[in-house]
């Protein structure tokens, strides 16, 4: 049956049941179904104005100040992308791409890196680290910390000149946690048992037997001196740059408020954000009113970050490679190097400093 047939079918059943002196107006049915249309034109070109970031002012092409953020806990990689925003984590591969595009950028005349992490993989931080390196050799850069900066949230934020904290702000506590499992024992209950062939003296540092290598041959690893780069680190920013200095009673496994950690030579201002904003503008010769202030990366448009919530982070394998000569990363066992501690900084000597 067609569509016509069908027509002529329910224009004579009305006919048949009102009579033949009714008339039709297709007109009405026309106009409506056109409104219809519109309405949902309209609502759709909305959405699509909204989705495509139409509304967003343009880029600018005014000096600006950068803000790269490192919020919650330090890891390696990238996030899953997701339509509601960031997870909470402060992801290596993320921030150090941040980093690099405020260094490229020539728009960007200054860089606050602004904390607020109780710390977590060394090697993310040391990732982050080495890339607040490479915007600090081309442009003013600062540090701004927030409710707390310790452990990695620290060891990021060594290469600063300058370290603004709130005066509440728990920050320092740098400290290295290094172990392994044993089950070894648990094997022999029933009958299991392995038999280690190992090339060189380091080789079975991580296996399942129990104990731990003496200091000497940790060291030899290299395991142990690479632990305590992050106390090295820290104990440039102490009074008097010394391991003894910051390796004092009263600042071991130790965190501290704002107020105390400038006492200590932890951090060099107490001031807010926008203190440190004002103050990398300054350093940088930007006038009052004469910058922008530009998170990097900017906010995705929600089109985009719906477009990329199917994909997935990359890693970061190539800073790795450079980071394995530099000792971040155990050459010999492919292990990355112990993870930095949260402030607590549990079971490890540290010099209430900065972070690794």
């Amino acid at each position: 049956m067609t569509p016509s047939s069908t027509a002529r079918d329910f224009t004579a059943m009305l006919k048949g049941k009102y009579g033949n002196d009714i008339e039709f107006d297709n007109g009405t049915a026309s106009r409506r179904m056109l409104k219809l249309i519109s309405r949902t034109r309209s609502r759709c070109s909305r959405f699509s104005r909204i989705c495509s970031g139409v509304a967003q002012k343009p880029k600018s092409d005014r000096p600006a100040v950068g803000i790269v953020y490192v919020e919650g806990p330090i890891m390696t990689g990238s996030a899953q992308p997701s339509i509601f925003g960031a997870a909470g984590e402060a992801r290596s591969s993320a921030i150090r791409k941040a980093l690099d595009q405020a260094a490229a950028d020539d728009n960007v005349k200054a860089v606050v890196l602004r904390v607020d992490s109780p710390g977590g993989s060394a090697t993310a931080s040391e990732i982050i680290l080495d890339a607040t390196r490479r915007v600090k050799a081309k442009k003013p850069f600062v540090v701004s910390m927030g409710n707390v900066a310790g452990s990695g949230g620290y060891y990021v934020a060594c290469a600063s000149d300058t370290i603004f904290a709130d005066a509440s702000t728990i920050t320092a506590s740098i400290g290295v946690v290094s172990g392994k499992l044993v089950t070894t024992p648990m094997w022999n209950k029933i009958g299991v048992t392995f038999k280690p062939y190992a090339r060189g003296q380091s080789a079975a540092l991580f296996n399942s037997n129990p104990g731990l290598l003496d200091r000497r041959t940790r060291s030899n690893a290299g395991v142990h001196g690479r632990s305590l780069r992050g106390v090295q680190a820290a104990c440039e920013r102490c009074p008097g740059g010394s391991p003894e200095e910051a390796a004092r009673p009263d600042r071991r496994r130790r965190v501290y408020i704002g107020r105390q950690a400038l006492e200590l030579g932890l951090v060099d201002r107490l001031g807010t954000l926008n203190d440190a904003i004002a103050f990398v503008a300054e350093k940088a010769k930007l006038g009052d009113g004469q910058y922008d202030v530009r998170p990097i990366p900017e906010p995705k448009k929600p089109a985009r970050a719906i477009d990329g919530a199917s994909g997935g982070g990359d890693k970061d394998s190539h800073n790795l490679a450079s980071l394995r000569s530099a000792g971040a990363v155990d050459p010999a066992t492919g292990a990355p190097a112990p993870s930095a501690d949260g402030p607590a900084a549990r079971g490890a000597d540290q010099a209430g400093a900065r972070e690794a």
